[in-house]
């Protein structure tokens, strides 16, 4: 099934330290869209929409980040046939705040609810050192962690303990120990 053009782009960027890719700006275009239209638009999805640039001639750019956090960028077209938007319409991430660096930063890890990023970032906070807090927030991404990815993928359940509470991680000459009621998992 081909992209219906509706005339929204994302610039994604990939962070220079890694991890997964980020929006960037939300590009319309000006055929297609006037600034209060995409200023609508960009509400109704969650998207902010105070600062437009319309100094190209062909589109309008709101920026959702600064660019000098990424290393590398790319252009999406965003459609309504798209399935990972359709399917996967929102998961949560957690983004921890490391002493001595600005700003938060998170990975690629997305879960299914809330309560599930906020067990993950309670655990990663009492295992990290150098974290000062953490925050659980919404992202566009897929989910790609939790009880319903672990009964999917065998692999997984190795990994994701159904109650956070009474696991203890910890990484011992380079493999992912987790003691899980009692029991001793091994992932390397």
């Amino acid at each position: 099934m081909p992209v219906r053009r509706i005339g929204i782009h994302l610039v994604l960027g990939v962070p220079r330290g890694g991890g997964a890719s980020e929006t960037q700006s939300v590009v319309f275009l000006k055929d297609m869209w006037t600034v209060a239209r995409a200023k609508a638009w960009l509400k109704q999805h969650g998207y902010k929409y105070g600062s437009v640039d319309t100094s190209p001639p062909n589109t309008i750019r709101f920026r959702q980040q600064d660019p000098r956090r990424f290393g590398r960028f790319a252009m999406q077209p965003l459609g309504t046939s798209n399935p990972r938007r359709r399917s996967n319409p929102m998961s949560w991430r957690v983004m921890v705040k490391v002493t001595g660096e600005p700003g938060y930063t998170g990975n690629a890890l997305r879960f299914a609810t809330q309560k599930e990023a906020k067990a993950y970032g309670s655990d990663l906070y009492s295992r990290w050192t150098r974290v000062e807090t953490y925050k659980v927030v919404r992202s566009r991404d897929p989910v790609n962690q939790g009880a319903s990815q672990a009964s999917s993928n065998p692999s997984m359940e190795s990994v994701i303990p159904v109650k956070w509470a009474e696991a203890k991680v910890r990484q011992v000459a380079g493999k992912v120990q987790i003691m899980v009621f009692g029991k001793k998992k091994i992932r390397s």
